[in-house]
């Protein structure tokens, strides 16, 4: 089943023509890399992907529902590209992680603290549950960040340069940690990310956009160079596919270790 369905999506602010005419399909536990230079629209797509702001024309779905509809029934993981936490704060990684439970209702103490064990257990961060926050390294961090976006328990995880803050050596590592959490969990997941030369190996398939979609497909169908003379070139023409459902993964990892993220 189509997790998410984008048809014929354009925004508008002002005068100003965020996305024009894009339409998007992703099937169920796919991990798809949103690329495109500054000012491209990423961050307005994934925004209106997850609900948070309505397109001024067209169609979005969740799993066949609108967004808000789907919000009101299920939950959604969204990690934005800049985080309001004040990392000088004495927070222990569960403090993170458990913030994003807090105001959730009908759930009680106990069992909101195991779903906060559950969630950095998935990352691999568990054994770290007691150390403070400000203290880890920059790819730590993120991981606790995205074990706070998934302690709900989603089925679709929003991303947003997800990589900021974990140095180039280790960047390998947090690639292959989301490809298997979206293997593993079954969790849809988009991601927003400048990391064109790199995230081909692991995801499923990507998106280059900037205003209008330029080419959506397999990762392993891109051609990368192309990719880059139509995102950054002055003209393009716009090609769109709509992939099947088949599993694509070109790198199976089938014997990742999570706690090898460092």
């Amino acid at each position: 089943m189509e997790a998410i369905k984008l048809e014929s999506v354009s925004v508008s602010f002002g005068n100003f023509l965020a996305l024009d005419n894009v339409s998007i399909s992703l099937g169920t536990g796919k991990l798809l890399a949103v690329v495109g230079p500054n000012g491209a629209g990423k961050t307005t797509l994934l925004k209106i992907m997850a609900g948070i702001i309505k397109p001024s024309s067209g169609k979005v779905a969740l799993f066949g529902m609108m967004p808000a509809e789907y919000r009101k029934k299920n939950r959604i993981g969204y990690l934005a590209q800049q985080q309001n936490l004040n990392i000088n704060l004495p927070l222990t990684v569960g403090d993170v992680v458990y913030m994003n439970l807090a105001e959730i209702k009908g759930i009680g103490k106990n069992k909101k603290r195991g779903m906060v064990d559950e969630a950095l257990h998935n990352v691999g961060m568990h054994e770290k549950k007691e150390k403070i926050f400000a203290h880890l390294s920059g790819g730590e961090r993120q991981r606790v960040m995205i074990a706070g976006a998934i302690a709900n328990m989603p089925k679709i995880l929003f991303l947003d340069e997800p990589s900021t803050g974990v140095d180039i050596v280790n960047q390998d590592d947090f690639y292959n940690f989301l490809s298997h959490l979206a293997r593993k969990h079954n969790i849809t997941i988009v991601m927003v990310t400048h990391d064109i030369g790199v995230i081909s190996d692991y995801v499923d398939e990507i998106a280059c956009l900037n205003r209008k979609l330029y080419i959506h497909d397999k990762a392993e169908n891109i051609d990368m160079d192309e990719a880059m003379q139509k995102l950054y070139g002055k003209t393009g023409k716009i090609i769109t596919h709509k992939p099947d459902n088949k599993s694509c993964f070109r790198c199976p990892f089938k014997d990742f270790n999570l706690k090898g993220l460092q």
